[in-house]
């Protein structure tokens, strides 16, 4: 007698309905304990696997697991009149500037806002920086704001702490207000050193 294997007994040779489901790690590698490619064998009434996720991926450096090409959409059980086939999903990555393992283009950005608090004119005010991302390094405007009868002291924030006009942009919007010390005759000494 010649046999041909039928693990789910529906009286169909498992060579012929065999759905081979592999996850190719791309540019990246699995984690420890991982194979190069991830290889799942299923037959009509199996469940199909869950998606590897970033967890199982090491992203090659500067970059972050985005997703699977093409996107990995199965679910439920392999149906009756499964035919023998491979499909494979390729793991692609997207920069991930900041290192928090989500790829820059997915992530929420912040604001970081310049405000003069004067309800007369003032020049030379810097443009807010959109799109910031949080975790990184970001420097505060060197700008010189112009104010009559005032001299700009500097930017101050209560949302962010400054150290050699560097900070660290948390995960919210940031608000620098200019300082100012009063020079009425305006000749570039403040008020307080002359009076």
């Amino acid at each position: 007698a010649t046999w041909t294997k039928d693990d789910n007994e529906d009286g169909t040779p498992d060579e012929e309905q065999t759905l081979t489901i592999v996850f190719d790690a791309g540019d990246g590698t699995f984690k420890e304990g991982k194979t190069k490619e991830k290889e799942y064998k299923l037959l009509p009434g199996d469940t199909y696997p869950a998606a590897l996720t970033a967890k199982d991926l090491d992203a090659p450096e500067g970059y972050a697991f985005d997703t699977w090409d093409p996107e990995y959409k199965l679910s439920g059980q392999v149906p009756k009149n499964q035919k023998t086939e491979t499909k494979t999903y390729k793991a692609t990555y997207g920069i991930d500037s900041n290192g928090d393992g989500t790829v820059d283009d997915k992530e929420t950005k912040y604001t970081i806002r310049y405000e003069s608090e004067a309800e007369d004119t003032v020049s030379g005010m810097p443009e807010d920086v959109e799109n910031v991302l949080k975790d990184t390094e970001q420097t505060v405007s060197t700008a010189v704001p112009v104010r009559k009868g005032y001299i700009f002291k500097e930017w101050t924030s209560k949302d962010v702490t400054v150290t050699g006009g560097k900070f660290m942009m948390p995960a919210k919007d940031v608000t620098f207000t200019a300082t100012w010390t009063k020079d009425d005759n305006e000749d570039g000494t403040p008020d307080e050193e002359q009076t």
